[in-house]
């Protein structure tokens, strides 16, 4: 019989956050303050934005190879077979 539990249920506790959550809640600041400073100033809205998501995609190659998230081992059931 299998056993389910947090993680394999797809639940986590709702009072932790992890770095990565807090990654995805920066990655749209840069784009968006490059577009407010792109309205702000002389700059095109365009290349203001585009700018800004460089940071963002440092942020997002930072998580995915420096910090790599982990993979949690999945028991094995040695009852299916």
């Amino acid at each position: 019989m299998s056993v389910r539990d947090a993680f394999s249920a797809g639940r986590t506790d709702p009072e932790t956050v992890s770095r990565y959550d807090l990654m995805l809640a920066v990655l749209p600041v840069p784009v968006v303050l490059g577009a407010v400073g792109g309205l702000l100033t002389s700059v095109p809205t365009a290349l203001g934005a585009g700018a800004g998501g460089l940071p963002s995609a440092l942020v997002v190659g930072y998580g995915l190879f420096v910090d790599a998230p982990e993979t949690a081992e999945s028991p094995v059931d040695e009852t299916e077979t």
